[in-house]
């Protein structure tokens, strides 16, 4: 089925952030990891697969509206040197990607392209859950300091 070039290069627009986004989860579980901090590093890998079946969501669909698509290509990622900075940084991440998202919904509605905009709806709640875990880690890190945070989530 020939899909709407528009809606066909939102599409790899949000296939490049999502295995962005991938890589950048990468980076931070090998540095939780690194320091035994298995729990964050837990949460981080969960993300990583929604990522990759948002990836390859948006692979399939690209493929199927005739379109190619941009599966070599990533944005740089976030190089940071502490958990909280990298816990804001994929919050951060995921709070432009749920804007890119909604920018595309909006096209697919313009364009009435409703099975592409089901698609779109689904990944926007799993990115928002996300967003759950990161403001969750962050508001404890506050309560309760960097240090004790971090020793909860040594296992």
């Amino acid at each position: 089925m020939k899909g709407n070039e528009r809606v066909i290069d939102a599409l790899n627009a949000r296939l490049i952030d999502e295995l962005t986004s991938r890589q950048q989860y990468y980076a931070h579980v090998a540095y939780y990891r690194n320091l035994g901090l298995t729990g964050l590093a837990e949460v981080a890998e969960e993300h990583i697969a929604d990522e990759e079946k948002h990836a390859n969501r948006l692979t399939d669909h690209i493929a199927f509206l005739e379109g190619t698509p941009a599966v070599g290509q990533v944005n740089s990622i976030a190089r940071e040197s502490s958990v909280p900075q990298m816990l804001e940084a994929d919050r951060l991440t995921e709070y432009i990607g749920i804007g890119s998202y909604n920018a595309t919904a909006a096209l697919c509605v313009e364009v009435g392209d409703f099975i592409t905009l089901e698609i779109i709806l689904q990944i926007l709640k799993d990115e928002r859950d996300h967003i759950d875990d990161q403001e969750k880690a962050l508001g404890e890190i506050t309560l309760m300091g960097e240090q004790n945070y971090l020793s909860q989530q040594i296992g």
